[in-house]
């Protein structure tokens, strides 16, 4: 166990001024502060720079363990060489450093609700299918389209996913969308008219040198005909039509091995629903409904779940023994955030308290109060997927101070223990 100092927080400030080339020229800085920890146990820190009314500057850390902070006699070491945000000096003004002390937070994934796809494998996370066939064996084969950079060829077997390829993407793969086709025992895949890349049908390993994209064999099973699911008459096979239910998704690709076997992509015209089945047929003609269902991958997003979530919700810090303003039960309002690294829970003056996830563009994120104290359910929503996720342990979180300082007009640091107290009026 620790043993504190009932004191104010010690925060000391070294600067480092190196000289200008020319004059006029504003000089670099490199400041260290040493502030003492707050007593919270398993503590993370995230600290930021803020101009004096209050605006964010530059975060310095987010949710860095105590053992990665330089040590020295007096404390932690916290640097700012005096750049804000995007690279640029700070303008001339004062400063503080402050931050949070958080403690152990446990993040806990709950529910991906509307992909199917997520469910075989988390890498699949897939927004759009594009392309479906089948091979000889019965292997079904998708190009699922998930975030940019990072589309899949799947494989299934009886319902299950036995592999998936990662696909080339942008330059050199041609335009347009991605079409499949099976051969005896490979995989073709190819954007639009570009040249076709070759799998091992039975585990995907790419083959070197691809043939020629197959021919579709339309007459040898089930297709699309004005909008209809057909199966040509041919010899021993009697005609048949599949009728479409009012308000499903509507037939883009079919692909089968025989009468009996039928594998359809379906889409809504916004692709707010995209679903692949696979259907048993029983042997007949005339029209008829899709069968029995063998396989079955939606995606759906739904809303989000929870009526009360919304973008922010308040906490209630514990109170910091060490803090120069020592508030009774503050209180902390904490957002709910999404940018093109991932999600996170953001305090209401821009430092990341935690990371909830790392996948990029999250469209709507929100809050809600969890089942118990310091619980928060945080639910985020993109074209692929909503996701629940629980967060334990935010009733552990303290406020500190790390110091003050102020930029001169060419460059130089004022220190806090320098700095004029203005006037009381």
């Amino acid at each position: 166990m620790r043993s504190w100092l009932p004191a104010a927080i010690l925060a000391l400030i070294s600067v480092v001024t190196l000289p200008a080339e020319d004059e006029g020229v504003a000089r670099t800085v490199d400041l260290s502060f040493q502030f003492l920890p707050p007593p919270l146990e398993d503590t993370r820190y995230s600290i930021g720079v803020f101009e004096a009314k209050g605006r964010l500057v530059r975060r310095l850390h987010d949710g860095t363990p105590e053992s990665a902070f330089p040590a020295a006699l007096n404390g932690l070491v916290v640097k700012w060489d005096g750049k804000d945000a995007a690279g640029k000096r700070a303008p001339n003004g004062r400063y503080e450093v402050r931050g949070y002390a958080v403690g152990s937070l446990k993040l806990t994934g709950v529910a991906i609700r509307g992909n199917d796809w997520m469910g075989d494998d988390p890498q699949l996370r897939a927004r759009d299918v594009q392309a479906l066939a089948v091979g000889p064996d019965g292997t079904l084969l998708v190009v699922l389209v998930t975030p940019p950079g990072a589309e899949f060829l799947a494989a299934y077997r009886e319902s299950k996913l036995v592999w998936k390829a990662k696909l080339p993407f942008g330059a050199g793969s041609g335009a347009g969308a991605w079409g499949l086709a099976a051969g005896s025992d490979q995989a073709f895949a190819r954007r639009g008219t570009g040249a076709p890349i070759a799998f091992r049908l039975n585990d995907g390993t790419a083959v070197p040198e691809a043939g020629s994209f197959p021919a579709p064999e339309n007459e040898k099973g089930w297709r699309l005909e004005a909008g209809r699911i057909e199966l040509p008459a041919r010899e021993g096979v009697a005609a048949r039509e599949i009728a479409v239910s009012a308000g499903e998704p509507i037939p883009q690709v079919v692909a089968s091995t025989g009468p009996g076997l039928l594998y359809v992509l379906e889409a809504l015209a916004d692709r707010s629903w995209v679903r692949v089945r696979g259907l048993e047929l029983e042997s007949g003609s005339g029209s008829g409904s899709l069968g029995r269902t063998i396989f079955e991958r939606n995606i759906r997003p739904p809303a989000m779940p929870e009526a009360d979530a919304g973008p922010t919700l308040q906490l209630e810090l514990v109170k910091n023994p060490l803090a120069r303003n020592r508030r009774v039960n503050p209180v902390i309002t904490v957002r709910a955030t999404a940018d093109a690294k991932g999600t996170h829970l953001v305090s209401d003056d821009g430092l990341r308290l935690r990371t909830i996830s790392l996948t990029p563009n999250i469209e709507v994120v929100a809050l809600a109060k969890g089942p118990k104290k310091g619980a928060i359910r945080y639910f985020q929503r993109d074209a692929a997927a909503a996701e629940e996720f629980l967060v334990e342990g935010a009733d552990q979180i303290m406020q500190f101070e790390v110091g003050r300082c102020e930029l001169g007009d060419r460059g130089e640091v004022i220190s806090e223990d320098e700095m004029e107290v203005p006037a009381k009026r």
